[in-house]
Formats: C-alpha cells, sequence, structure tokens
C-alpha cells in the first residue's frame, strides 16, 4: 500500500473522501456501540473518525508514514504505523476491527491470525469498501481507465484463509447515491494516483487542479453534482 500513495495524492486523499464510511458503517453495526475500535489501514483517518462515532476509542494504524502525516485529528482517535503483518497491540485489546478498502493491499493469514489475537472474544470485524462510479466523468476529462490483469477487488473478504477462528455473519453490497462540488470531485479523481499522473501531464502540474475544477463545472447543470457509489461489506465474528 506505500507505495501507491506518495505525498501528493495522500494530499488529495486527505482533502476530501466522499461521506461513506458512515454509512456503511450504521448499515451494518446499527446503534450498537463498542468501547475500543481498530481500524486498521487507515489511511489519513476519515474511516477511523467515522468509526468513533461507535467507539468510545479507536486506534487507526496504516503503513504509509505519507498518509499518517496528513491524519485528521480527532480526540477519540491515535494514529500509529504498522508492518500489514505485526499489530503492537495486546491481546483481547478491541471489541470492532475494521477495514476498510485496506485487504486487498495487506491480505494474509498472518494478519488475520493477529486480529483474531488482538480481538476479544465476539468481538467484530467488518471489511468493507466503496467504488465512487466515475467512468462518464473520467471520460469527459479525457482519461481512459487502463485494464489492469491484477485489478483491485473491492469484495475482498477473508476467503481463502483458515477462518476457522472467526465466523461470517453478513454479507451485502449496495449503491449509494450523494452530491458533491466540482472542487471535491477533483480531490477524490486526484487521490488515485494513475489519475494523478496522467492529468499532471495533460494539463501540467501548476494548472492541474483548478483546470479539472472548471471542467468539471462546466459540464455540470448545478453547483452540486450526483454521483453513485457501489459499496460492498462482509462482517465477521471473533469465536
Amino acid at each position: 500500500m506505500t507505495s501507491e500513495y506518495d505525498d501528493i495524492t495522500a494530499f488529495h486523499y486527505a482533502s476530501y473522501r466522499p461521506p461513506l464510511h458512515i454509512k456503511i458503517l450504521a448499515k451494518c453495526l446499527g446503534d450498537v456501540s463498542f468501547q475500543t475500535g481498530l481500524d486498521i489501514g487507515c489511511g489519513t483517518g476519515q474511516s477511523s473518525i467515522a468509526l468513533s462515532n461507535f467507539c468510545n476509542r479507536v486506534f487507526g494504524v496504516d503503513p504509509s508514514a505519507d498518509m499518517l502525516s496528513k491524519g485528521m485529528i480527532h480526540p477519540k482517535v491515535s494514529y500509529s504505523q504498522f508492518d500489514k503483518t505485526q499489530i503492537d497491540f495486546k491481546d483481547d485489546r478491541f471489541d470492532i476491527i475494521t477495514l476498510a478498502g485496506s485487504l486487498w493491499y495487506a491480505k494474509s493469514q498472518k494478519l488475520l491470525d493477529e486480529i483474531v489475537r488482538v480481538g476479544e472474544k465476539n468481538s467484530r470485524v467488518l471489511v468493507y469498501d466503496f467504488q465512487v462510479l466515475l467512468d462518464s466523468i473520467l471520460a469527459k476529462l479525457g482519461f481512459e481507465k487502463q485494464e489492469d490483469a491484477n485489478s483491485y477487488n473491492l469484495q475482498e473478504n477473508f476467503s481463502g484463509l483458515d477462518t476457522s477462528k472467526i465466523e461470517e455473519l453478513s454479507y451485502g453490497r449496495d449503491r449509494i447515491r450523494f452530491q458533491m462540488s466540482a472542487k471535491e470531485l477533483t480531490h477524490i479523481v486526484l487521490s488515485v494516483k494513475d489519475r494523478y499522473e496522467f492529468f499532471k501531464d495533460l494539463y501540467g502540474f501548476q494548472e492541474m487542479f483548478d483546470t479539472m475544477v472548471e471542467k468539471i463545472a462546466s459540464n455540470s447543470k448545478s453547483k452540486r453534482i450526483d454521483i453513485e457509489a457501489d459499496t460492498f461489506f462482509t462482517q465477521y465474528q471473533v469465536k
């Protein structure tokens, strides 16, 4: 995950993320509250702060120093770095553990074993992700999506690993509609490294952001742009 994001793309990632983490958490967790949560692959903290709505205390961990350096400050959230396998907390520490868009990068039996170790008995483990549907907007900006044989799996979960110590509770997917401004949408586009590099080459570093905001706004009939996103989750319980 660290090589995927440098300081500049981390800036765009931190500047705006769509309000989807809280919607997915609310759908999966309902009105249940937890004492202490662990957010694995926390990035700049949006998912950790969303989780804090359900916890008294949240710890976010991520392998990317660039992401953590832009971690969003919140009184209930602390951040630290980890190496994608070793979780530096004591046994039975957490009653809710989340992985938001991070398992595809870090999936291993070692990580799952660590999750079971730091999770209390009957603790909840929630793996979730989302994809903002931007193909039509990207096409208008001239971006052509490149097919990747090792394409990212939005529905990644613990299948294929030894899951004898966790129980799958539920699985689901949904489509959510929301709105963004042209500026917010530009941050979303540029938070992905291959798109950032493409538009930097197309428009130049100095003019890129303002040019894209202007182009996106000119193609919209209102200041708030209707966007859809597909969401995915798998929910487990530590036995």
